[in-house]
């Protein structure tokens, strides 16, 4: 089974029966996904698509209230995603958010690393440093255990990241989107193989992702699943490892039995 922790689109775009799409994605290696949209969207494409879709909204961090995350998982979401802080995510006005998601026994996903900007420079208009993994353990020593994805793997703070992950036993990461799938094997094996020495508690909190848009007539996955397959391959990782990696993590996060 492979799930993908980051997934964009919405399934009201889709053509076709839901159950031929899934057979499809299926077949190309994704059997469920983590997706990542507005409410509305959101909450349309789990109503369509199932079991195929694990919800995760996003919100506007600093306009939302505490209500808001408690409305959002009564309506079925399964976590909630930060992006665009206009300040630190370890800043205590954010902390309610992140009280009420435990409170849920729900996920915090956020964005962490850099993020695109437009040619013009006129959108996403953020501090990098606002969203450092750095953040996240300010977090969890405010609000213990906490669930947490930290998207994009800090890119390029890798090292912070790694760190995070390695320090917090509720908090996972993944490799999606950006440039981490263009970056030398050396370095993904010196993370989490350094000296030839695999370290499976290190490999062990990424998930698999992607950062792709669903529900459209092609897929864009199939660089991340040989990404990862290579880098399971060069660290020599055993079957129970890369099944964690690509569907078990996910399914701990978000204390689900099954799909």
């Amino acid at each position: 089974m492979r799930i993908d922790s980051h997934a964009h689109g919405h399934a009201v775009n889709l053509n076709g029966s839901p159950k031929e799409y899934i057979a499809r994605c299926k077949e190309e290696g994704v059997d469920a996904v983590v997706l990542i949209a507005k409410p509305d969207p959101l909450f349309a494409s789990k109503k369509r698509m199932g079991s195929f879709v694990i919800p995760v909204a996003i919100i506007d961090i600093d306009e939302a209230k505490k209500d808001d995350i408690h409305r959002l998982f009564d309506q079925g979401a399964a976590g909630i995603k930060f992006i665009c802080p206009n300040h630190p995510y370890g800043d205590e006005r954010y902390f309610p958010f992140y009280k009420a998601i435990k409170e849920r026994d729900g996920v915090a996903v956020f964005h962490t690393g850099y993020l695109m900007h437009d040619p013009e420079y006129t959108r996403y208009r953020v501090k990098l440093d606002d969203m450092r993994t750095s953040h996240i353990d300010t977090i969890e020593r405010w609000v213990p255990h906490l669930r947490v994805l930290m998207a994009h793997f800090g890119n390029p703070h890798w090292e912070e990241c790694w760190k995070m992950a390695w320090a917090h036993p509720t908090v996972y990461a993944d490799l999606s989107g950006g440039t981490a799938i263009h970056r030398s094997m050396l370095m993904w094996r010196e993370m989490f193989a350094p000296n030839g020495a695999l370290m499976s508690d290190c490999l062990g909190k990424v998930c698999f992702g992607s950062d792709t848009q669903y529900f459209g007539e092609a897929h864009r996955f199939g660089p991340y699943i040989d990404f990862y397959e290579r880098l399971f391959n060069e660290v020599g990782a055993p079957e129970e490892l890369r099944e964690k990696v690509n569907a078990g993590n996910i399914l701990s996060l978000f204390k689900l039995e099954g799909l």
